[in-house]
């Protein structure tokens, strides 16, 4: 049982939604993250009294502007009344803190958002294939809030064990899948579309993902 929105905000000011938006193709493609699901999700933040704040950079080969202006973010945010925190995606000591995850194989060190030590993180991730890492869920998703050399490191390094790595350190308190419309074979850009209609909720990615 989630327990509803209030038992996973608890006293947070901050509740940081972390989408997919790995390119600029539109949800109805799904690639992306649908702006109806994010809707949803800040309408019950912001009525637990906490403040809803996107944070997420494209894939290392696309541009973050130029992806929000394709996918009409800013304009999105600013109807909903969503905070967009811009961080520097190369990895600007300002901004970043470092985390070392006790009993990490492959990705032993790597920095996440210096703003993000207070808030609480809900992962909205895409239900859909991926040609490197056979399918991007909860775990995966998370990389998006990691800088960019950090993102190189883990494919570098094996994608599947840094992951796991990766999410010893970050634990959403929330993970949403959004299998509104999916994708299958040469994801997580070029597949199929997949009109599946799911939403897989969970506290646990590991869970969620494997559900």
């Amino acid at each position: 049982q989630i327990g509803g929105m209030a038992s996973v905000i608890k006293d947070a000011k901050i509740a940081v939604l972390k989408p997919n938006f790995v390119a600029g193709r539109s949800a109805e493609t799904g690639s992306t993250t649908s702006f109806a699901l994010l809707k949803a999700v800040a309408e019950e933040v912001r009525a637990c009294g906490a403040e809803p704040v996107l944070c997420e950079t494209p894939g290392t080969e696309f541009d973050r502007e130029a992806t929000y202006t394709i996918l009409g973010v800013e304009k999105f945010c600013a109807d909903n009344s969503i905070r967009i925190v811009r961080i520097d995606p190369e990895g600007g000591e300002q901004d970043w803190i470092e985390l070392r995850p006790a009993g990490a194989k492959r990705l032993r060190n790597f920095r996440v958002p210096r703003f993000m030590q207070e808030a609480c993180l809900i992962n909205l991730p895409v239900l859909k294939t991926h040609v490197v890492s056979t399918m991007t869920l909860g775990m995966k998703n998370p990389m998006g809030i990691l800088p960019r050399p950090d993102r190189r490191s883990m494919h570098t390094l094996g994608i599947a064990q840094c992951i796991v790595d990766m999410n010893r350190g970050i634990k959403p308190d929330l993970t949403i899948v959004d299998g509104s419309v999916g994708q299958d074979g040469e994801g997580p850009l070029y597949g199929d579309k997949a009109d599946l209609q799911v939403l897989v909720a969970g506290r646990d990615s590991l869970a969620v993902d494997l559900a």
